[in-house]
């Protein structure tokens, strides 16, 4: 499930999304912010481990790509992050910081 943001979820000083910083710290936090290309690959992964969803999980990842797309973002850029190996999360910030 994903939330709507109220404000944009990159602090300026660390451009880091907030939720991706909590998914680092427990892979199963499950709140997505649609104003971070990383956060929809993670509920992108999530619909697919999902063995018991009510509705077809094309749908469903379709609905999720449509509603990112609202606020912007690349669906190629967020395809490629869904199919890369482990959690898409945003990359860490700072000195020293990879990415």
């Amino acid at each position: 499930m994903h939330r709507k943001p109220s404000t944009d979820p990159c602090k300026p000083t660390t451009k880091t999304c907030l939720d991706c910083a909590r998914a680092r710290e427990g892979p199963a936090y499950r709140l997505f912010n649609p104003l971070c290309q990383f956060c929809g690959a993670r509920l992108l992964q999530a619909i697919d481990r999902q063995a018991d969803l009510p509705m077809n999980k094309r749908d469903r990842k379709r609905a999720v790509l449509t509603d990112w797309l609202a606020f912007g973002h690349s669906e190629i850029e967020i395809r490629r992050l869904h199919a890369g190996k482990g959690l898409p999360l945003a990359p860490l910030a700072g000195p020293g910081a990879a990415g």
